[in-house]
């Protein structure tokens, strides 16, 4: 890959533009996957949230039967670590998983209004009591190098909810916010505003198809990546601060949004409307491309992994790039594709993620990173 970085000398912001060419390309062997198709603890039905823990074993969020079970570094069962229900160490609409500085596993437990927290060895430990700000498909958190809980949350101010972060410290006693930093969102207001329709008490809201929400990751040394995703431009933002002290540009030709898939996209929306007798709405909005990137992650060691958007279904192409420096460092090409939705964990030369298998059972899978 050939790139040209652009330093403003004493100032702390590094915009790296990057061109195709000659570039490492990194591979992806699977050495393990923990799932089946028959009934038992290696049957998931939803998975949330994977988390590593001592040794190498590994925790797995079962969102449908609201189930945590704790597998070993081999994909072994040892046991089930959580159940439904709002005992103490049970779980209620649980979302994600992660774990501390300390190696404890915290739970986003929002239908319990709690943290709820559990040791290494998957024995429950305690619970924090908290107020649920909202709830997305998966938990949005992190912890950083100070043991500090961070995550994103949504807050009424006036008549409008505001991302913000929320800091909790590792023993649960000292809770606060800060600003979430926000890149730059060039789509219109109107083309953000979506679909609403109303039938009685009943409000169905449908978001603009294809439309360029900003993406983010989380950084552990206190910074967050963030994209507007119209373009493949990435930036990394000091939390605390908000400044910005890298730009990463890579050149990606738009992919257009094909009329099957705008229609596809259109159909739901369209019959939600017609189902409350409202006339259907306007859809000139719809861009005619797509987002550029599916999803931005760091890893361990700070290195950004970027999904950008393409049409191949069957694989996910990653572009890893250099926290610090914003040098392209390879091209890996996974075997198989990773939900979108899903976020893969890397650890050093490993990765975890879930992907879904031929039957669309979900499983996990652990691949070493071949260089």
């Amino acid at each position: 890959m050939r790139y040209r970085p652009l330093c403003l000398g004493f100032i702390t912001a590094c915009v790296i533009n990057s061109s195709l060419g000659a570039q490492a390309t990194w591979s992806l062997v699977e050495n393990l996957r923990i799932g089946s198709e028959e009934d038992g603890p290696y049957l998931f039905t939803q998975i949330r949230g994977v988390a590593i823990g001592e040794r190498g074993s590994i925790f797995v969020l079962d969102f449908r039967t609201q189930e945590i079970r704790l597998f070993d570094s081999q994909g072994k069962f040892v046991k089930r670590v959580a159940r439904a229900g709002a005992g103490p160490g049970e779980i209620k609409n649980a979302n994600g998983l992660l774990i501390g500085t300390d190696g404890r596993v915290w739970v986003n437990d929002p239908n319990n209004s709690r943290y709820t927290i559990f040791t290494p060895s998957g024995d429950f430990a305690a619970q924090h009591l908290f107020s649920p700000w909202g709830l997305g498909y998966t938990w949005q958190g992190m912890f950083d190098r100070s043991g500090s809980l961070l995550e994103y949350v949504s807050v009424s101010e006036g008549n409008q909810r505001q991302g913000k972060v929320r800091r909790v410290s590792a023993d649960g006693a000292k809770v606060d916010t800060i600003a979430l930093p926000e890149c730059e969102n060039r789509a219109s207001r109107e083309a953000q505003a979506g679909y609403q329709t109303q039938s009685g008490q009943v409000r169905n809201f449908f978001g603009v198809p294809f439309i360029a929400n900003p993406i983010r990751a989380w950084d552990a040394a206190g910074f967050i990546w963030c994209s507007s995703n119209d373009r493949y431009e990435i930036l990394k933002i000091r939390l605390i601060r908000g400044d910005t002290v890298l730009r990463v540009n890579s050149a990606l030709a738009p992919i257009p949004v094909t009329d099957a898939e705008r229609e596809a996209a259109i159909a739901p929306i369209r019959a939600a409307f017609a189902r409350s007798g409202q006339p259907a709405p306007d859809f000139g909005n719809i861009p005619r491309v797509k987002p550029a990137l599916q999803a931005i992650d760091v890893d361990n060691v700070g290195r950004l992994w970027v999904r950008a958007t393409t049409n191949d279904t069957t694989r996910t192409v990653f572009e890893v790039w250099d926290g610090t420096s914003g040098r392209q460092l390879a091209t890996v090409t996974a075997p198989w594709r990773i939900p979108g939705a899903l976020r893969p964990l890397i650890r050093g030369d490993t990765m975890y993620t879930v992907i879904l298998d031929e039957n669309e059972v979900p499983v996990v899978v652990r691949a070493l990173i071949k260089r």
